[in-house]
């Protein structure tokens, strides 16, 4: 199976450091997150890796061709989006034909194992199943319910919501990436719910272990406590 990098976002929430350098080289301890994500993929043993690129994306190319220590026989590939094709779009131009492909944003760091989450893929007979970890958030103030009277019915004191998250990272089989139409955007949460209306199945892979999501500065500052 072939395994996808999406890194061709702008990092704009992390910015001012992705004025100069694309998300996924922001250094995570002495390596750079791409380079992290590659090096697990390839202990995974993915041995064909692709790397789709946009903002700044000759610098993420650059540095992975020159990484030492990987596999002989691993293989890296390389497409730059000419227009932006969001989170999921980009798949259309991964060399090979149509395959199953395990998909990570550039931008996530797991302990999570890829070689279960294909397992579970496979058993769950899904067009696309979808790495997931439960999350808990709690509102930054009390909470009042009020009825039509304007009169006060509950306060909860910073309510906590409970929900089941998307990872970024999902395993496709051709079957859901046939949806997608060449030069066309189109994002996850689209792409969901096309499945969905056509009838096909999409499966939730439960994970509890690590992963951050560097999106913001406090995000990127607890990945690299973990993973530093």
């Amino acid at each position: 199976m072939k395994a996808v990098v999406l890194a061709g976002g702008r990092g704009t929430r992390l910015a001012p450091y992705t004025f100069v350098l694309p998300k996924p080289l922001l250094p995570i301890g002495d390596q750079p997150i791409v380079e992290r994500i590659v090096r697990r993929l390839a202990l995974a043993g993915f041995s064909d890796i692709h790397i789709s690129l946009g903002y700044l994306g000759g610098l993420i190319s650059s540095y992975l061709r020159e990484l030492q220590g990987l596999p002989e026989s691993l293989s890296l590939s390389f497409a730059s989006e000419s227009v932006p094709l969001g989170t999921a779009g980009p798949l259309q131009s991964v060399p090979g034909g149509p395959q199953p492909l395990l998909v990570t944003n550039g931008d996530v760091l797991s302990d999570l194992d890829y070689a279960d989450l294909v397992a579970y893929h496979q058993g769950a007979s899904a067009a696309l199943t979808i790495a997931t970890q439960p999350r808990e958030s709690a509102a930054d103030f009390g909470v009042v319910t009020i009825d039509s009277d304007n009169c006060v019915t509950s306060f909860i004191e910073k309510p906590v919501t409970r929900q089941i998250v998307n990872m970024g990272i999902y395993v496709y089989e051709p079957s859901a990436l046939a949806y997608l139409r060449a030069g066309e955007r189109m994002d996850v949460p689209e792409l969901v719910r096309t499945l969905l209306r056509a009838g096909e199945r999409v499966a939730a892979y439960p994970f509890t272990g690590a992963w951050h999501d560097v999106g913001t500065p406090p995000e990127f500052h607890s990945a690299a406590r973990e993973f530093g």
